[in-house]
């Protein structure tokens, strides 16, 4: 199992409707969880404190400077994958602030605002349409 980081970098800045947070997050561009959307972070290096590695990655990916003692700590979670080992991992999580003047020197690929104000609607379970073929057992057919 080996040791990662991940830190949701947080900014108030400026809106029509007054103040609003924004969440730096970027697409994964290589290992486990490739090409998905995931906030700065990576492994951390022998010796280093998760919050030293979430400091020194956020540096690293985003060009933004996060002083390892601003890190707030909000989850510590363990992902073992039974069938293949070497892919397990422990992630310790964390949010800082960044200032508004803050710009990261990534480009963002699509930018999309996500009110924090509001309660997503209720998701909707999937349902299925049973046919009575598929709900049939072959022997009786």
């Amino acid at each position: 199992m080996f040791d990662v980081c991940v830190v949701y970098l947080v900014r108030e800045v400026p809106g029509p409707d007054g103040p609003r947070s924004e969440v730096l997050l970027g697409r994964k561009r290589t290992g486990l969880g490739t090409d998905r959307i995931v906030g700065p972070g990576g492994k951390l290096e022998p010796g280093e404190s998760p919050a030293q590695a979430a400091a020194r990655e956020v540096l690293e990916e985003t060009g933004v400077v996060v002083d390892p003692a601003d890190l707030v700590p909000i989850a510590e979670v363990a992902y073992p994958f039974v069938d293949r080992p070497h892919l397990s991992q422990f992630s310790w999580a964390f949010t800082a602030r960044a200032r508004a003047a803050d710009r990261p020197r990534v480009r963002p690929a699509r930018a999309r605002t996500v009110r924090t104000t509001r309660q997503p609607p209720p998701r909707r379970a999937a349902t299925r349409a049973r046919t009575p073929a598929a709900s049939t057992p072959s022997s009786a057919r």
